[in-house]
């Protein structure tokens, strides 16, 4: 069982990260947030969260945000703990995550890593400073971290003996321990304190793949295979809430958000019926053909291929395709396109007309700014329902022998290809990039001769997660710009303002 804790203050963060973990996990786990107060359960209960409220806890000493070490801490921290406690008392195992953590991968990765380890505990490394590491005996001066940390039944003593120290810590006037300080002494004694009944073994979890807020955000060292991220090592709920909108990992308050909080669909539904192609319902076909060679073709329509159509369920995966005008080779690679996806198990979701949701006002529009501009509609809209999404321009041919692509990108990153300076030197690229940060609307870094993000990407071919949906959350102006060439030119002034990893296909 997935559980965290939340006041008032911090619903928000606590939306942010359930969100993830049903984005990621789907049903495979379960998840409780402990509200410490009843404002807090009737915001999280309106918001789709799974919510118990620690009946004892008292609005007005928990309606703020209250930082690490201050005064009044300790009257938050003790709740961590107890919160564990009930969990374990009632059978289940604990997977503690805090609320300012983000899952780019699913927790049962995290919960398999655990158990593999055959330890009582398992924690989030911890270090002495924002990017230190700290792992096992060798380190046991340094705190691990208790932001995450899955416990089992035969651990529970050890919170006791937490709980325990916290309350007569509480007693002596010290208002600024918290939870980590009790939980790592209690830890460290438990060879020898006669309270912690059973010996409890504990372990630590790769800091690079589960990585702290110094390492995963101040740096590059984290790897694009991480299952999270904890947003630590900074001070003040308005500042995380900051880094992640920075980094384009805030989803507590999207429309996508709704989707998978508060309008979950119930099991079992036509999945198919709540796929929405620029403001209306797809064609649902499970042939090409009806696209290639019908007597009456759907090229001027909005169409979903599936290969599961009578089952009404749709895969985890999609590739879309935006083919607007005269486009008399598009036939061809949409039969390629289709062999691909059914390989890969996944759907086809085309735009084959103007789309609706442009404003067509502007008489100085072309059909290769509107196509792409599309693409990004169609694909904003893709990544609300799939896990992952190609996107596929349709001058691309897909050969027989192209591997799964989605295996090869992780989700954490964008896979793309990286112009090759034979095409276009390093120097135009960095005058391209920060034209087009410029263009819309992103301030040029004194860092930026020094960013390893420094790059420019191509653009017909990209894989994408549902982790992305932030960079597609607002669509360019219509008129995109032939010089900055179209969609490129948005994109990487997304991707380097969010610093955002490239996979180079």
């Amino acid at each position: 069982l997935l559980i965290s804790m939340a006041n008032a203050a911090h619903v928000s963060l606590a939306v942010n990260m359930v969100y993830s973990v049903r984005r990621t996990a789907s049903d495979s786990i379960g998840t409780l947030i402990f509200a410490l107060s009843r404002s807090a359960l009737q915001a999280l209960q309106s918001q789709g969260v799974d919510t118990t409220l620690i009946s004892w806890s008292n609005d007005n000493d928990n309606s703020r945000p209250v930082q690490v070490q201050s005064r009044g801490f300790a009257a938050v921290a003790l709740f961590k703990p107890v919160c564990v406690l009930v969990v374990l008392q009632s059978g289940y195992d604990a997977l503690w995550i805090d609320t300012d953590i983000v899952f780019f991968r699913s927790p049962m990765i995290l919960v398999n890593e655990a158990y593999s380890q055959a330890k009582s505990i398992v924690l989030q490394s911890g270090s002495l400073g924002p990017l230190g590491i700290a792992r096992g005996e060798a380190h046991f001066h340094v705190e691990a971290c208790t932001g995450i940390f899955l416990a089992k039944k035969e651990s529970a003593s050890l919170f006791e003996a937490a709980v325990q120290d916290l309350e007569r810590m509480s007693d002596r006037g010290d208002t600024k321990v918290g939870d980590q300080a009790a939980i790592n002494l209690a830890l460290f004694e438990a060879r020898f304190r006669r309270d912690i009944k059973t010996m409890t073994t504990f372990g630590v979890l790769d800091p690079l793949i589960y990585p702290a807020g110094g390492i995963f955000f101040q740096t590059n060292l984290s790897s694009t295979h991480a299952v999270l991220a904890h947003n630590n090592f900074i001070l003040g709920h308005d500042n995380k809430l900051n880094r992640f909108k920075e980094r384009g990992l805030w989803f507590s308050q999207s429309h996508d958000t709704n989707r998978y909080m508060i309008h979950r669909p119930p099991v079992p539904i036509c999945t198919l019926n709540q796929v929405h192609i620029d403001q209306a319902k797809p064609i649902v076909i499970d042939s090409l053909d009806r696209v290639l060679y019908s007597v009456n073709p759907i090229l001027n329509s909005t169409f979903l291929w599936t290969m599961d159509p009578v089952f009404c369920k749709r895969s985890k995966y999609a590739l879309t395709l935006v083919s607007i005008g005269q486009r008399p080779w598009a036939q061809l690679l949409f039969q390629r396109i289709a062999r691909y996806a059914k390989r890969l198990n996944a759907d086809v979701l085309g735009l084959c007309r103007l789309p609706q949701l442009i404003d067509y006002s502007n008489e100085k529009f072309n059909v290769d700014s509107l196509a792409k501009r599309a693409k990004l509609i169609l694909a904003a809209e893709t990544l609300s329902l799939y896990e992952r999404v190609l996107v596929l321009d349709d001058t691309v041919v897909v050969r027989r022998d192209t591997p799964d692509l989605f295996q090869i990108v992780p989700p954490l990153a964008i896979g793309a290809t990286i112009e090759d300076d034979r095409i276009r030197p390093q120097s135009q690229s960095k005058k391209l990039l920060a034209l087009a940060k410029l263009r819309h609307g992103y301030a040029s870094s004194e860092n930026d001769d020094q960013n390893s993000l420094f790059y420019w990407f191509n653009t017909g071919v990209l894989v994408l997660s549902w982790l992305h949906i932030p960079l597609l959350a607002n669509p360019p102006p219509l008129d995109l710009d032939r010089l900055l060439f179209w969609d490129q030119g948005f994109l990487n002034a997304q991707v380097n303002a969010f610093r955002i990893p490239i996979y180079n296909l």
